[in-house]
Order: C-alpha cells, then structure tokens, then sequence
C-alpha cells in the first residue's frame, strides 16, 4: 500500500503547489498588465501547453510486457507422479501467509499433523503439503487413523 499512498500524497501536494503558485505567476507572467481580453497568443498558448502538462501525469501507467513481471509461483511436473511441486517467491510466501510446522511422532509411533495442515480434494481423499526445500511445497496424499481433539494421526 505505500506506493499508492506515495503516488496518492504526491499529486496531491504537486497539484496545490502548481494550483497555488505556478499558475499565478505563469498567468501574470502572460498579461503583464493587460486587460484580460487582449493576453498574448504565444504567451497564453504556453500557458495551455503547462496547464495541460497536470493531465499527463493522471494517465494509465502503460501495461507490462508479461514476461517483465516475476512470477509468484512456478508449477513443476514430477516425473513419474501426477503430483506437482510448487515453488514460491519470498513475497509470494509471505503474501500467503504461508507457515509450516514439523510432523511429530507421537509416543504410539504414529506420525501427528495438525489437523489445519490437512487439505481434502474433490473426491474427499487427504493430503497434506510437504516441503522437499525452501518454499518448495509438494502435495503428499496420508490415511488418516484418527482424529483426536485436533491433530491427525497417522
């Protein structure tokens, strides 16, 4: 958000400097004097060409080529698995909010995930999102024994 707020202040105290000041003295400049019916064609079309400047900057920013842009996420086919690896961008991961937590045994010699850490595909079936590096996210498909007051064991 600071880049807009940025942009945002920025015109907003540009546009009262030129409305305030530049226009005054350009318009004063331009009439030296003269009533307002006669001002200088030259000097008056300066004025215009200034005045109009102010417009410039309220136009669309141009678009980005697509290649100019990093990619938040790249997709990964595994050869040999119909599983993808995602890969992240720090920004990507912390835009996200992406956290991780160790798989513990518990003290039967199950492995325990919390039960926020599973996802449910379409079907119904399990998985959980392993992390083979960093920001480096594969899908994982578990069989779930039990769910006890919150962490899944398996």
């Amino acid at each position: 958000m600071w880049p807009l707020a940025a942009v945002i202040l920025g015109g907003l105290v540009t546009s009262t400097l030129v409305t305030l000041l530049v226009l005054p003295a350009l318009y004063l400049w331009v009439t030296e004097g003269r009533t307002a019916a006669a001002p200088r064609p030259v000097a008056s079309t300066l004025l215009l060409v200034v005045a109009s400047l102010g417009l410039y900057a309220c136009a669309p920013a141009p678009p980005q080529k697509p290649g100019d842009e990093p990619k938040p996420a790249v997709v990964e086919t595994i050869a040999g698995s119909t599983v993808k690896k995602v890969t992240l961008t720090p920004k990507a991961a912390e835009r996200l909010g992406v956290t991780t937590v160790a798989v513990r045994p518990a003290p039967s010699g199950r492995l325990v995930v919390p039960y926020t850490s599973l996802v449910y595909d379409s079907t119904g079936v399990p998985w959980v999102y392993t992390v083979p590096g960093p920001l480096t996210y594969v899908r994982a498909k578990v069989a779930i024994d039990r769910i006890a007051g919150g962490p899944v064991s398996k």
